[in-house]
Formats: structure tokens, C-alpha cells, sequence
């Protein structure tokens, strides 16, 4: 019976996965449905560069920054078929702002390093920020808080000109585009505020991160990289401080797929690459497909759905009843 049971499990209990990612110079933003390479657009209109992207996975809300617009948009996600799709309605979630990296926690908070615009004779502080869940759901589109800069961030400041930016709830991580080798070229620091300890020094720029509970794996202009995520200082061992691979000629966005696999897109050769996300050490990557000038990466994990577990449900039953 309990072969039975756990093949009752395995028929109904599936996800399906989705690989979104911006293509700039067509200002779209597209996706794959794993494992299909096959390009589909979500995103058409609307957009002029749209670069870094990010998920809240409780409200299924996709948001895109715009560099060129001054503004982070989002859209409704739902699924249909096995399609991912957007009701074509483009919300704004902040405005006023200069990023190309965001991050969303589990509770639906917005991290994102850069500045928000000013009028004279204030000045725009660069830093990392914080755009609150409730600002985000109740349309408040210009209230972002600073949470870190170089004036907070000790001596020498461990903030100089973040690129790169991701949450695990617990603390925040950005990666410096300038000075990594002094300032830290990763950073992690309370997300709520606090002091930040960098991870590493050994590359002089950071892009784009992806976090997984035991890993912080990250791009540069020299290929892809990693840290173990529990290292508490910047000094490195043989094996908490990794160059994953020299494959990528333009490696930027990067995403974790919340299970065994990390994604990383070159831009250069217009690409999505794949390596397993379990071992920090250098990896042959894999192709996963092709999209033109590649840039921003996010995953959509959809689950089943109530009627689903409630067909499993019934199914248990039955079997318990044989």
C-alpha cells in the first residue's frame, strides 16, 4: 500500500517552472517554460530597458526596473494552460528611482541599490534601500528608506556603488561594482540594519547575486563565482571562495531555482547556462537556451493548486481504504 501511496503523490503533486528574463534590446521580457528551450514573450510593450527582475511569490507579482523610465513597474502573474501570462496591465511600484537591481523577501519587501531622485538642493544618496510590503500593495510610490550607505557602513565603507542585490529574509547581500577588492566585493549585512561584513575581496567588481541556504554565487566580468554563504569575514579558503566557471564571455543576471540548479545569462553570446547549485567548486555549465542580449533572470515555481490536493486527497483515502 505505501507504494501505492507514494505513486498517488508522484501522479498528482507536480510544479510547473518557469525561467522569466529581460531582454533589453528588444525591451521585452520573455520566458521559458523548463524544461521547453522554446522563447516566449510575456512582457512586449511598455518597457525601454528594462534590466533586473524580481518576484513576490505570495502575490504573483513580476517587477521589472526601467532605467530609462526612472521606475520600477510590476504585473500580475497567473498561469493558464502551461503558459505564463500577464493581464497587459503595467503597474508602478517606485518611481523616482535610478536601479537596475531588485530583490523582493518572502514577506513581499523591495531591496534595491542605487539612488532615489531628488530635487536641488537636496542630493541623491546612493545606497542599499528598502520599499516596505504595504507601500508596495497600497500604491505608495515614492517612500523608499535607506537603509544602507557609505556613510553607515564603517571604515573603510563597505558601500561604494552596489550593483547586484539579494534577501534571504534574514539579511541582505550586494555585490560592489567599483573597489570590490577594498570595499568588499560582497557584502552582507543585517536586512533591517546593522553592521556589514564582507564576504569577499577577491574581485575588483560584482554584478548580479543569487542566494541559496548554504551558497552565495555571483557574476562578474570575469565569469561566475561563489562563497560560502556562513563565512563570517572576508578571508578566503580553497573552498569558501570559488570561481565556478570561465564559460560565460558576459555574464550577468543570475537566479537559483530554489532546488538544485542555479541559472546564469550571458549577454554576449545571448544564452542561458545552467550548473548545479549543491557544491560550491568549478562546473561544466549546460546550455538551457537562447535569448537574444540576455541580461535579467527570475523563477516561477507554480505549485498545485487546491483542487489539486484536494484530488489527492480523495485518491489517499481510496488507497487507505484497500
Amino acid at each position: 500500500m505505501m507504494r501505492l501511496l507514494c505513486a498517488l503523490i508522484a501522479l498528482v503533486v507536480g510544479q510547473d517552472q518557469f525561467l522569466v528574463m529581460t531582454l533589453p534590446t528588444l525591451r521585452q521580457v520573455a520566458y521559458i517554460k523548463l524544461p521547453d528551450p522554446t522563447l516566449r514573450v510575456l512582457v512586449l510593450s511598455g518597457l525601454v530597458a528594462p534590466k533586473s527582475l524580481a518576484v513576490d511569490t505570495k502575490m504573483y507579482r513580476l517587477y521589472v526596473t526601467d532605467s530609462a523610465q526612472q521606475k520600477v513597474f510590476w504585473y500580475q502573474l497567473s498561469i493558464i494552460g502551461d503558459k505564463l501570462i500577464q493581464n497587459g496591465q503595467q503597474h508602478i511600484a517606485l518611481e523616482g528611482v535610478e536601479t537596475n537591481n531588485i530583490a523582493v523577501d518572502g514577506a513581499g519587501n523591495m531591496y534595491f541599490t542605487g539612488k532615489q531622485l531628488v530635487l536641488p538642493p537636496q542630493s541623491p544618496v546612493p545606497g542599499v534601500w528598502r520599499n516596505s510590503n504595504m507601500a508596495l500593495y497600497t500604491g505608495a510610490t515614492k517612500v523608499p528608506s535607506v537603509v544602507y550607505t557609505g556613510a553607515n557602513t564603517g571604515s573603510p565603507a563597505k558601500y561604494v556603488a552596489a550593483s547586484g542585490v539579494a534577501t534571504d529574509n534574514l539579511n541582505v547581500y550586494w555585490g560592489n561594482a567599483q573597489q570590490g577588492q577594498t570595499a568588499g566585493t560582497i557584502v552582507k549585512a543585517p536586512a533591517g540594519g546593522g553592521t556589514p561584513v564582507a564576504l569577499s575581496l577577491e574581485e575588483d567588481s560584482a554584478r548580479a547575486i543569487a542566494i541559496t541556504p548554504v551558497s552565495v554565487f555571483y557574476t562578474t566580468n570575469e565569469g561566475v563565482h561563489g562563497v560560502a554563504k556562513s563565512k563570517i569575514d572576508s578571508s578566503c579558503s580553497e573552498n569558501s571562495c570559488v570561481k565556478v566557471s570561465a564559460e560565460v564571455q558576459d555574464p550577468q543576471g543570475i537566479v537559483w531555482d530554489g532546488d538544485g540548479t542555479v541559472y546564469v545569462a550571458d549577454a554576449a553570446q545571448g544564452k542561458i547556462f545552467s550548473f548545479p547549485a549543491g557544491s560550491l567548486e568549478e562546473h561544466k555549465l549546460t546550455e538551457v537556451c537562447s535569448a537574444t542580449r540576455v541580461h535579467g533572470l527570475a523563477f516561477v515555481t507554480v505549485f498545485p493548486t487546491a483542487t489539486s490536493f484536494a484530488y489527492l486527497a480523495g485518491l489517499l483515502l481510496m488507497a487507505l481504504a484497500l
